[in-house]
């Protein structure tokens, strides 16, 4: 097992926990929540000075206590969170429609729609007659001739040569 790399990481006890929590999140399983000190421990510690160059950098990253979040986040549904700024955050199997941009649908008044109405029966009248006639003829040929060659097909779908009957044998 070792020769894989398949060993167990223990994080049973505070100690090692702490010891990985580089690597991984163990807030949400710790046995108390983080606690703020009181004035009172303050007074019993000493402080430390600390020079200049042996400050990090990385201290600078401040984590927030799960106590400073606001309790107010919903589940309306599998696939969206509703937060309490408003906001409606949505389930990464669905980016794909949260991406597009959708215009919105015009609403038209009922005056509106009569003068599209009236405009579009006056586009109908312009095509050329002859043409459309003409492309229906042709299209009336080819489906004939589409249906002529399927009657002719249907005839011997059945003598096929591997379909072999099981009550004649």
């Amino acid at each position: 097992m070792l020769s894989k790399s398949h060993c167990r990481i223990p994080y049973e006890s505070e100690d090692e926990k702490l010891e990985i929590s580089d690597f991984y999140d163990f807030t949400s399983s710790y046995s108390t929540p983080a606690t703020t000190t009181s004035a009172e421990d303050g007074e019993e510690e000493e402080w430390e000075d600390v020079d200049e160059e042996d400050v990090d950098e990385d201290d600078d990253n401040v984590t927030i206590a799960s106590e400073d979040l606001p309790q107010e986040i919903s589940y309306v549904n599998g696939h969206e969170l509703h937060l309490p700024t408003g906001q409606v955050v949505g389930h990464r199997s669905l980016a794909r429609y949260y991406r597009q941009n959708v215009k919105p649908e015009k609403e038209l008044s009922e005056g509106h729609g009569t003068v599209i109405a009236a405009e579009t029966r006056h586009f109908a009248t312009t095509i050329d007659r002859e043409q459309s006639a003409e492309s229906k003829r042709v299209w009336r040929k080819q489906e004939k001739s589409k249906d002529r060659n399927d009657r002719r097909a249907a005839k011997f779908i059945n003598n096929q040569e591997h379909y072999r009957d099981q009550l004649l044998q």
